[in-house]
């Protein structure tokens, strides 16, 4: 999944600004 490996490669707070964007 590549929004699981996105998820991975980020950290801390990018990982918080990724999850709000697929949020909205």
């Amino acid at each position: 999944n590549a929004e699981q490996t996105l998820c991975k490669h980020c950290k801390g707070r990018e990982v918080e600004l990724y999850s709000k964007t697929v949020s909205n």
